[in-house]
């Protein structure tokens, strides 16, 4: 025999080696011979199907309040005994006790150590099941587990991961547990906007031990109901009426439909109807998603379908391949990493959910931007997209970062109709008083753009309401008055905004801006707040000279100016009346002014 392996090459010896160790090798446990191929591809979302509220009991009041975890802050880099960890899960159904896989075949059972499934665990969770019980489809379910080492010596816990595959938020990765010693930890669940049952899986990988797998459960219910979900496209029919009705009649304004195939109603009611317009749909059209957004306090977001007929959906297909050959849609399962362009398309189109898909699957980058140097952050900002933003902060993405013209994302989220955005930049840190180029504050943007909502937000954070920019000398509140949100004006009024500043460029207040460019409520709340009527701009014109002579300023704006003592013989720098600017104008509304300041005139 010594002189048979003498003389072998060293390929044989290896091949008489390798034939042993197989031979050697221990049969798989059954728990491992379960791991089919099927289990080899993503996880599907398991929604369980429910009745729509219309057809339950009404729910006459919100849901009762449950204990929820402190709030306390956890510092990076220490876990304080006692304070749960937050573990942030998004909405998607996932039930599964076997170990998932990657793309790559490669199991999540922790291989850390060798023959870690022989030890018994000795970390037990309590309770073994999380339930977050019954909150709205809008709000986020939070409870708490608790993990303790039971055994006689130290354990570390590598990481903890939910089943969606979002990753943990405040959890410090290689916690070390000593003997008997106990960590809480707190799960939070997005409702997502859909009412259902929701089962998801929090799996602790620890070391030399198998992995420590929780269930956490929870139902969410919806307070706006919608009268087709989903939603079917007739043929014939150039439109199509939806209704969505609030269960505990509260009033509310729907701000946002994604695709835009529809108008906004103006007022809020308990019942809204939308009238959806399939031509614009065909126009716009990237999937069969639909998002309405909407400002209940207890329900954010309805997400529905539209359902296609096999004609339909050819059609549907044909117009997505269309587009992506001309550059104007991604293209499907890219094999390279998507530009920041692309990515920012998808965001735009509320498609933020498969950004981050992207982005983990290593096909794009979290701090990418577009061409004109927006990060995905302040792109997801603007839209109002919370959960696209809250996932890219998780992923790594700066909320400090700007862009070419030094806009932060609290600058374009301040720009969004969610105000919810703005508290969770706010939360993450975000600057309060940072300057763009202009000097713009995200207060400035809100008022401006944004919704009051929006602007309470940032004055309840400490927001200053008297910065000045440094090209037209506007401030927040002449922002709201001549183009924002003109229920941002009493908001700003009450923080101390100055109702009598003058802006640089053309020495302008509030008010005359309201009268030039706003509404006739915001002109009515600047004078109650003390606005002086008979003030003068740089052209010693007065507010009543600027409303008079403006096509697009109505008569009730001139009456309120009237009624508050504006003086309708003032002349201003080139010796002109309201009443002789308003002869000029070539609008429906110039012969209705010219008769009313004529009365006025006449009565002096």
């Amino acid at each position: 025999m010594k002189t048979l392996i003498t003389n072998m090459s060293i390929s044989a010896v290896l091949g008489i080696a390798s034939i042993v160790l197989i031979g050697c090798e221990k049969p798989s446990t059954p728990a491992e011979a379960s791991v089919t191929s099927e289990q080899q591809e993503a996880s599907p979302v398991v929604e369980n199907e429910q009745p729509s509220l219309s057809d339950s009991t009404v729910i006459d009041k919100p849901v009762a309040d449950k204990p929820k975890a402190d709030k306390q802050s956890i510092g990076k880099g220490s876990q304080p005994k006692g304070i749960p960890i937050p573990v942030d899960l998004s909405s998607a159904s996932v039930d599964s006790t076997i170990p998932k896989t990657d793309k790559k075949g490669k199991s999540d059972i922790n291989t850390t150590g060798q023959n870690s499934e022989l030890f018994e665990q000795v970390v037990t969770a309590t309770p073994e099941t999380i339930d977050l019980g019954t909150f709205s489809t809008s709000e986020k379910g939070t409870g708490s587990v608790t993990l303790t080492n039971t055994g006689d010596k130290p354990v570390t816990i590598e990481r903890a991961k939910a089943s969606c595959g979002c990753t943990t938020t405040a959890f410090q990765n290689g916690t070390v547990l000593q003997p008997g010693e106990t960590t809480d930890v707190s799960v939070t669940m997005n409702g997502k906007g859909r009412a259902r049952k929701l089962s998801k899986t929090v799996t602790f990988t620890i070391t030399g031990l198998p992995p420590l797998r929780v269930p956490v459960v929870a139902e969410t219910v919806s307070y706006v109901n919608i009268d087709q979900d989903p939603i079917v496209m007739v043929d014939d029919e150039k439109f199509t009426t939806i209704t969505l009705t609030s269960v505990d009649e509260q009033p509310f304004n729907i701000t946002t439909i994604i695709p835009a195939i529809a108008e906004l109603p103006t007022e809020a009611s308990a019942t809204q109807k939308l009238v959806l317009n399939w031509d614009q749909f065909w126009d716009v059209v990237q999937s069969t998603k639909l998002s309405i957004r909407i400002d209940h306090p207890l329900c954010k977001e309805i997400t529905t379908n539209v359902r296609l007929t096999a004609e339909q959906r050819q059609r549907l297909n044909e117009i997505i391949k269309l587009r992506r050959e001309g550059g104007a849609l991604p293209t499907k399962d890219p094999t390279g990493p998507m530009t920041g362009d692309r990515l920012t398309q998808y965001i735009k189109a509320g498609r933020g959910e498969q950004v981050v898909k992207y982005i983990k699957d290593g096909l794009g980058r979290y701090d990418a931007v577009n061409r004109i140097g927006v990060t995905l952050l302040s792109t997801a900002a603007e839209s109002g997209d919370s959960d696209t933003v809250v996932a890219l902060i998780e992923l790594g993405a700066q909320v400090e970062r700007v862009d070419r013209v030094n806009r932060t994302p609290l600058m374009y989220a301040a720009r969004s109709k969610n105000p919810t955005t703005i508290q969770v930049l706010l939360d993450e840190g975000a600057d309060l008083q940072a300057r763009d180029r202009l000097g713009n504050t995200p207060l400035s943007w809100a008022s401006g753009f944004g919704t009051a909502g929006g602007v309470q937000v940032l004055i309840d954070a400490g927001a200053d309401t008297n910065t000045v920019d440094t090209v037209l000398g506007y401030t927040p509140l002449i922002w709201a008055s001549g183009f924002g949100d003109s229920a941002s004006i009493p908001i700003l009024l009450e923080a101390g905004a100055d109702v009598s500043v003058n802006d640089i460029a053309e020495g302008r207040t509030p008010l005359m801006h309201a009268v030039r460019t706003g509404k006739a409520e915001g002109v009515a709340s600047l004078l109650a707040a003390g606005a002086n009527v008979n003030g003068i701009d740089n052209s010693k014109s007065t507010a009543l000279h600027i409303g008079a002579q403006s096509n697009n300023v109505a008569l009730d704006k001139i009456e309120l100016l009237v009624m508050a003592g504006a003086d309708v013989n003032a002349t201003n720098g080139a010796g002109e009346t309201a009443l002789t600017l308003a002869k000029s104008r070539t609008d429906d509304n110039g012969p209705l002014i010219v008769e009313f300041l004529s009365k006025q005139v006449t009565e002096e």
